[in-house]
Formats: structure tokens, C-alpha cells, sequence
């Protein structure tokens, strides 16, 4: 199915939704990016983001790669509160 929208990851975890104003928007991550990997550590479901962020600080630099039509992209953004 990704590959109609052109990702050619073959593992990674896919964002549906993204927070419009949360950082990883802010970042340039949009709905059906694929992320692989993220803060350097292999993602295969949604909850390896979760756990890498839920073992973090509010501040902390995130990195993550996502595959766009193809094309990976390098993002980085920092943990916020969201309100």
C-alpha cells in the first residue's frame, strides 16, 4: 500500500496524524511520512516512538529520518509540553 504514495521503506512506522503547532510538525514530518529510525534506534511500530519519547526530557533534541515519496529526509526537532 505505501508504495502508491511512493515510500520505498521496507520497515518504519508510518505517521497518520500529525499535531498541526507540535514540534515533529514544525519540524517538516508529514501524514504518510515514514519514520526510520528515530533518535538513532530502529522503529517498527508506532510504540518505539512512544517509548523513546516517554524516556526523554522535555527539551531534549530528537532526530529522525523519514522517507517522502522516496526521498529520505533528515529531521530534527526538540520536546515541548504540549498544551
Amino acid at each position: 500500500m505505501l508504495q502508491k504514495f511512493g515510500i520505498i521503506a521496507t520497515e518504519g512506522c508510518n505517521a497518520t496524524e500529525i499535531l498541526e503547532n507540535a514540534p515533529a510538525h514544525r519540524s517538516g514530518l508529514k501524514a504518510r511520512d515514514m519514520i526510520t529510525p528515530f533518535n538513532g534506534r530502529r522503529v517498527i511500530t508506532s510504540n518505539d516512538i512512544d517509548f523513546e519519547i516517554w524516556r526523554s526530557f522535555i527539551g531534549d533534541s530528537m532526530t529522525m529520518n523519514a522517507d517522502r515519496a522516496g526521498e529520505s529526509r533528515g529531521l530534527k526537532f526538540t520536546l515541548k509540553e504540549l498544551r
